[in-house]
């Protein structure tokens, strides 16, 4: 079963980096918030900030150097990620 949640930034969400041979990070800590996350939670993906394009082929490339590049918010798949890029992209 998914779920979505919704925070404020700042906000406190308590993961740990996965033990070998295990997919994605998981919560360490429950939310203070009564529908949040629980301890146990495994966190598959989240939102992130990225820049880029909203075109694809030559006219990104030309969108590219005419200085259009925007930033977007997208989705990131965090199974199988190294804890790194992880971290990264729950940081902005």
């Amino acid at each position: 079963m998914f779920f979505s949640k919704t925070y404020g930034i700042p906000f406190g969400l308590n993961i740990e980096k996965p033990p070998k041979n295990f997919p994605a990070p998981f919560v360490t800590k429950d939310s203070p918030a009564e529908d949040g996350e629980k301890k146990g939670d495994i966190l598959r993906a989240t939102t992130c900030w990225s820049q880029g394009f909203n075109a694809a082929g030559a006219t990104s490339d030309i969108m590219m150097f005419a200085g259009n590049v925007k930033w977007r918010r997208s989705v990131f798949d965090t199974t199988g990620a190294p804890w790194q890029q992880v971290q990264s992209k729950i940081r902005y």
